[in-house]
């Protein structure tokens, strides 16, 4: 088995290194389970992502990234945790046959993505709709509750 180390990767408009998770002590401090996502994978993004300089990335860059960056940056620690080249097995849903389909996780992080698409949910409505950040979805967090109940918790 290979021993792996960082590698260049490209995320959040600029180059960075993509450290395996795992390869540090500091790792084992992570706490990935017991959180809401966004919260793990933005502290996993500054555990394992470093910029050109040796200089970590921060939790405000990675909270300000767009979605679209995030997902690249964990695609940058999957590629140097397991190795770009990885195998994916499936299955036919009819007759049940084995594929094993070879894919290389740096052809996912250069596919480009829109930074907003418009959409028209009536007649005379359009809406301009940009990708959301980790900022936001750390504010939807702390916001859920009052959105899903806006009178306060019932009594029973």
């Amino acid at each position: 088995m290979q021993e792996l180390q960082a590698i260049p990767w490209s995320c959040g408009g600029e180059r960075l290194w993509a450290y395996p998770y795992g390869d540090s002590p500091a790792d084992l401090r992570l706490t990935l389970t017991e959180v809401p996502r966004p919260m793990a994978i933005t502290a996993l993004l500054s555990a394992c992502l470093r910029r050109t300089d040796g200089q970590a990335l921060t939790l405000d860059d990675a909270w300000s990234w767009d979605l679209t960056s995030r997902l690249r940056g964990l695609l940058g620690v999957a590629a140097a945790s397991l190795g770009t080249e990885q195998v994916l097995e499936v299955r036919c849903s009819g007759c049940g046959e084995g594929l094993d389909l070879e894919l290389d996780l740096a052809d996912f992080a250069v596919i480009e993505a829109q930074e907003s698409v418009t959409c028209c949910p009536a007649d005379d409505i359009q809406l301009r709709l940009r990708v959301p950040t980790g900022v936001d979805q750390r504010g939807w967090l702390q916001n859920w509750r009052a959105a899903l109940c806006p009178r306060g918790p019932r009594r029973p």
